[in-house]
């Protein structure tokens, strides 16, 4: 806390996250935004994404939603999978910002890269479905089953919609492509992230 109140971006993350989750002290969600947007303000990614989420869960003013976006593009042009998957979900349903299938499904797509189960699973729909990119039931298949084997259960449903559909060529070629990605694996260490927007 010396160090939070300091000015020390880390700290204040850490702070936050501990705020917000009841550790050490009581969970208060709104002093959590405080602390996530001042270590924002320290260029902290992960607050960055962070606050975005909690502007949006709540009741957020139109000053607050522009905000949030702001937060959550920053944090993903940074690399945050969090922030990537939380954007896809607005674009994709066109709340606070415009409806763009295409800019979702690339959110998606980039989260999906580096592992991010949740994000692979709506991709792998996307594809599916032609939403936002070409209908492409190899691809479906790829991130579908890589969300599947994480126990995205809602991937699992779609997947077996997809094999049903598939030829034998592109069942070939999708079980190849899931196999020189299974073994990629993305760790994390360090303060606790917010659970993804709500659908």
């Amino acid at each position: 806390m010396p160090l939070a109140e300091a000015g020390e971006g880390e700290a204040q993350l850490w702070i936050g996250t501990l705020t917000m989750n009841g550790q050490g002290v009581e969970s208060d969600s709104k002093a959590a935004l405080s602390w996530f947007l001042r270590a924002a303000e320290h260029g902290q990614v992960q607050a960055k994404a962070n606050a975005g989420a909690l502007l949006l869960m709540g009741e957020a003013t139109a000053e607050e939603s522009d905000k949030a976006v702001t937060l959550l593009k920053e944090a993903s042009e940074a690399g945050d999978v969090n922030a990537l998957f939380n954007l896809g979900v607005i674009y994709q349903q066109g709340e606070h910002v415009a409806k763009d299938e295409a800019k979702a499904a690339a959110c998606y797509k980039a989260a999906s890269e580096m592992g991010h189960y949740p994000s692979q699973s709506r991709l792998g729909y996307m594809y599916a479905h032609g939403q936002g990119l070409p209908k492409d039931r190899v691809q479906a298949y790829l991130w579908l089953t890589l969300a599947a084997q994480h126990g995205i259960g809602t991937a699992l449903n779609a997947l077996e919609t997809v094999v049903k559909a598939m030829s034998a060529d592109e069942k070939a070629e999708g079980m190849a492509l899931f196999e020189s990605w299974r073994s990629r694996t993305v760790g994390f260490s360090g303060p606790g992230r917010l659970t993804p927007l709500p659908d």
